[in-house]
């Protein structure tokens, strides 16, 4: 494989150069604990980020370079306004989603996600892919999920807000391996595995401070540690999740309780 002349082992290493030279010279630390996640990084996972600034794909993509060839093989969703900046025109090329937020586009655009992953995840060979459920900046939800919780008598949550399903659901019943009878089952000749794992991944800024996109360029804030937690959940959860939506439910909500 080639990109422009270079082969992806010249890229990998420009990547991990990148990601130490940032490290060095502008003091952008992170540690990750939890599970570990690469023994599984060529296998099919949805994975769940909780959402803060603009600098949690990037973190993400920082943390995520030495984990095997998932870079290269993931898919994001993403709000439809990142189409217009500077690495959306990159994103399409990829294959990436873009959604749309709202009541008035909600069921459209689980139709159009539907129909996005049957024709793009499997023919472009994609295991890992990247949603960030609360379908917002923290700042901008945390009040609305608050309401919600209170008026549902669901928990008070602070760092993260309430995740929405929807896409989730549309996921995990799309790409799930099922037999012909609709049940769910394991890889047949002519079929891939499917998700066989739920990896949620907790983003936390020290005194609760996110780091934007413009602080990874310019590094003009103090020497900082981010924290990056990794919980991975089996396939029979996955492959039952999505059948029995209130498994996946309790999921989503008890992870993101932990978060508070």
């Amino acid at each position: 494989f080639k990109f422009f002349g270079f082969s992806l082992k010249a890229i990998t290493l420009t990547a991990r150069l990148i990601k130490v030279l940032l490290s060095f010279c502008f003091c952008l630390i992170v540690t990750e604990w939890g599970d570990d996640v690469r023994p599984i990084s060529e296998e099919e996972a949805m994975v769940i980020v909780n959402h803060q600034s603009t600098g949690d794909v990037c973190t993400l993509m920082m943390c995520l370079q030495d984990k095997g060839t998932v870079v290269r093989k993931m898919m994001w969703l993403m709000d439809h306004v990142f189409k217009y900046t500077n690495f959306g025109l990159v994103s399409l090329i990829h294959g990436d989603f873009f959604i749309r937020q709202g009541k008035a586009h909600r069921d459209k655009q689980l139709v159009y996600l539907k129909e996005h992953l049957d024709k793009y995840y499997h023919s472009r060979d994609r295991k890992w892919i990247v949603l960030f459920p609360e379908g917002g900046f923290l700042r901008k939800r945390r009040e609305t999920s608050q309401l919600f919780a209170k008026k549902h008598s669901l928990p008070h949550l602070t760092h993260v807000t309430l995740p929405r399903l929807g896409a989730s659901h549309v996921i995990l019943k799309t790409l799930s391996a099922q037999q012909e009878n609709g049940s769910v089952g394991g890889e047949t000749a002519n079929k891939r595995k499917g998700l066989q794992w739920v990896i949620d991944v907790t983003i936390a800024y020290p005194k609760a401070r996110p780091m934007d996109i413009q602080t990874w360029i310019f590094g003009y804030r103090p020497p900082t540690v981010t924290h990056v937690h990794y919980s991975k959940y089996s396939d029979t959860l996955v492959q039952y999740g999505w059948h029995y939506g209130s498994i996946m439910e309790n999921l989503c909500f008890c992870s993101f309780e932990t978060k508070l």
